[in-house]
């Protein structure tokens, strides 16, 4: 594990997990988040190719349809949650 605080806290993460990391990191190398990416249980890490250490702000869009598609996959509506609104 690359943290030293904490490292047990991901593995405790009950959701699908998505690590996303910068391909050409040369901060936080991209081994970092495969290590993170297996410590959580149900995560993918998917790469950047085209970004570095900061991902949200070189490739914005790629990192929303990233993040988009991920949590369409892995969307499940909760039965009983929506309730009619009478008139």
């Amino acid at each position: 594990m690359i943290w030293v605080r904490g490292a047990r806290a991901p593995a405790k993460a009950a959701t699908p997990t998505l690590v996303l990391w910068g391909a050409a990191d040369r901060v936080v190398s991209p081994e970092h988040g495969q290590s993170y990416a297996d410590a959580i249980p149900d995560a993918r890490l998917d790469l950047i190719e085209t970004a570095g250490h900061l991902p949200q702000i070189e490739t914005p869009q790629r990192l929303l349809d990233d993040v988009w598609a991920f949590t369409s996959d892995h969307h499940q509506p909760e039965v009983g949650t929506v309730q009619p609104v009478s008139p």
